[in-house]
């Protein structure tokens, strides 16, 4: 349907992108010219909201702080001067701002092309050769923001568009802080810069972080889980090693481990022609690509974690640097969780708590019985959600979950835990060893009750649960049961969820008692 919006020197074609306080439209100039206009809504709507499953000219998504309209119009305008102020073929151009009678609208050029995340979608992990020109030429344009202190902020998939011909072209300057900015974190899940979890303000290395991200989803068709486990992705994709080398500096979780955003693109202009592939590693159904880790490097990848990973938000007050005499003896357990399968204790400690789950083995039909269905994420505030409808939201999760443990691939868990999340990583862990043993795990399911639900704004909930744990059983190759897990005593447990691209995603899981 073409949105009724009449606006000067413009015919409105059709809505590319909706997001919770803007939108960007399609139009067409007097001239003939076709346009994106970007502009804040006048009545922000529950975040997900008609969400465009084609973003195209940088609607605002993520982690953005919840800001009124007259902010977000200030933002709006600062976003058309900074656009103005440089040029650059592959940032891009602005053509000013018109006045509409809801409020300003940003005249942008519209890049046919559509955006990373879509072309990912449809089209599976891109060529190594292509990964390295993107890389380039976004590149370019962040080393002339840097020149003037500016860093971008927002570097996500949704954000990079394509030209006509294929060219990159970065969009969205609504994020972009400078040196002496507040270190407010907003920005896009899976792809921000570690260290702003700290408190740390932004810094050219956050948008070598950001960049390096966006490469590496590029090449594996997916978000980053971990760096070491993308690492081996990357390998199986047949992505050549100077480039994986390169990209997993910048991926460091610490910004003194990352190169200069100049080093990074001099290693990756100088990676070998010979190694360089023009076609990708396609999978099947254009998923991302997955790959096999042996026991071991689970192994050294959870002892180096253990033994030097900051804490997540999520567990500050937890230390984790252990001790010599205690960190090998916690290598020998897991040594032994190693060849046992799945290590019950942290599936049942730090994993997700999913609401009733064996009525969800029954299709819901319990819940549709009563008369209770989940809510539509995209028509629903969260304020009005009720705990029976959480629960129908985390039972769905925990459907998905259960089906990664099933067939022992961590890359499902993407649709259950939000990016770069502390349960996504101790899941992964746990899938990861699994794998290397041939294992897999059924029934991995518990049984929840939403006490209470404290939403944080339209993107962010916490939610408190009564949770047990079910009973569940590992199976090997044939099929044989090597390791029965009972079911856990009930505990308390405070679940944060966030939105991801407009869908429920677990981020943080705290045990009360």
């Amino acid at each position: 349907m073409e949105p009724e919006l009449n606006i000067p020197g413009f015919t409105v074609l059709k809505t590319l992108a909706s997001g919770a306080s803007s939108e960007v439209l399609l139009a067409r100039a007097a001239t003939g010219e076709l346009v994106a206009l970007k502009r804040v809504l006048a009545r922000p709507l529950a975040s997900g909201s008609n969400t465009a499953t084609a973003a195209s000219q940088g609607t605002l998504r993520g982690n953005r702080p919840t800001l009124s309209v007259a902010q977000q119009t200030k933002a709006l305008r600062r976003e058309a001067e900074l656009l103005n102020e440089f040029t650059h073929p592959s940032l891009v151009r602005c053509g000013g701002v018109v006045e509409t009678g809801e409020g300003p609208a940003l005249v942008l050029e519209y890049a046919a092309g559509g955006d990373l995340r879509s072309a990912v979608k449809k089209e599976g992990p891109l060529p190594a050769n292509k990964v390295i020109e993107i890389i380039g030429t976004l590149g370019s344009v962040l080393t002339v923001l840097h020149q003037a202190e500016l860093y971008h902020g927002d570097l996500s998939p949704r954000n990079v568009l394509f030209s006509t011909s294929g060219r990159a072209i970065l969009a969205d300057l609504g994020a972009a802080r400078t040196a002496e900015a507040t270190s407010t974190v907003c920005g896009t899940d899976g792809f921000l810069d570690p260290e702003l979890a700290y408190g740390t303000k932004y810094s050219s290395s956050s948008d070598v972080y950001g960049l390096a991200a966006v490469a590496a989803y590029a090449i594996i068709g997916g978000p980053v889980v971990s760096r070491d486990y993308w690492a081996e992705q990357a390998k199986a994709a047949h992505a050549p090693p100077a480039l994986v080398a390169a990209l997993w500096r910048a991926l460091a979780p610490h910004r003194e481990e990352r190169p200069e955003l100049a080093e990074l693109l001099t290693s990756v202009a100088n990676v070998d022609d010979s190694q360089v592939h023009t076609r990708a590693v396609t999978p099947k159904n254009n998923e991302p690509v997955l790959a096999k880790r042996g026991p071991f490097t689970v192994l050294r990848e959870w002892l180096a974690a253990t033994w030097a990973r900051r804490p997540s938000p999520a567990f500050r007050g937890i230390q984790w640097r252990l001790p010599p005499r205690i960190f090998w003896a916690a290598a020998a357990v897991v040594l032994v969780m190693v060849g046992a399968g799945v290590a019950w204790a942290t599936l049942s400690q730090e994993s997700i708590s999913s609401d009733r789950a064996h009525r969800a083995t029954n299709t819901h039909s319990e819940g549709n019985a009563a008369g209770r269905s989940a809510p539509e994420n995209h028509d629903v505030a969260t304020s009005a959600i009720t705990s029976p409808q959480w629960t129908d939201i985390i039972t769905e999760l925990d459907n998905q979950r259960a089906a990664a443990f099933e067939v022992a691939d961590p890359q499902k868990l993407t649709d259950v835990y939000a990016p770069d999340s502390q349960p996504l990583r101790t899941d992964t862990q746990q899938i990861s060893t699994m794998s290397a043993n041939r294992h897999t795990a059924r029934n991995v399911r518990h049984d929840i009750d939403v006490l209470s639900a404290e939403p944080d704004g339209d993107t962010r909930v916490r939610l408190k649960v009564r949770d047990a744990m079910q009973a569940y059983e590992v199976y090997d190759s044939h099929g044989a049961v090597v390791q029965r897990v009972p079911a856990a005593e009930q505990r308390e447990l405070v679940m944060t969820l966030t939105k991801v691209e407009g869908d429920w995603r677990i981020a943080e899981i705290e045990t009360l008692n």
